[in-house]
Parts: C-alpha cells; structure tokens; sequence
C-alpha cells in the first residue's frame, strides 16, 4: 500500500531552488537533473516502505 507523502510549499519551493542553483548557477544542468530523480526514488521507497524512515532515524541518532 502506497502512502502519500505531504510537501509544504516552503519544501517544496527549497527543491526548486536547489534545482536551479545546481543547474544554472553551477552549469550543470545533467546534476540538477540527477539530483531531482534520486530525491524522487527516495521519494518514492518512502511511499512505498514508510517504516524505513524511523529506521534511518534510529541510525542516525545512534539508536
């Protein structure tokens, strides 16, 4: 069972930012998109396996 996953505008406002930074700023549009997919595939094993957030939680915080 999918979950949905709820970005603030706030979020998602920082995403395009960081998108445009990469690609304009930096010139490299082919990271921008790179970096765009893999917050989406991440995005995407959050819907699909909402537990593995608490486990990389307890991970990160030496749980």
């Amino acid at each position: 069972m999918a979950f949905k996953i709820k970005f603030s505008e706030q979020a998602a406002d920082d995403l395009d930012e960081i998108v445009s930074y990469i690609s304009e700023e930096l010139r490299k549009p082919q990271a921008a998109r790179h970096f765009y997919e893999a917050v989406d595939q991440k995005l995407g094993l959050l819907r699909e396996h909402p537990s593995i957030h608490f486990f990389h939680n307890s991970i990160k915080h030496g749980r």
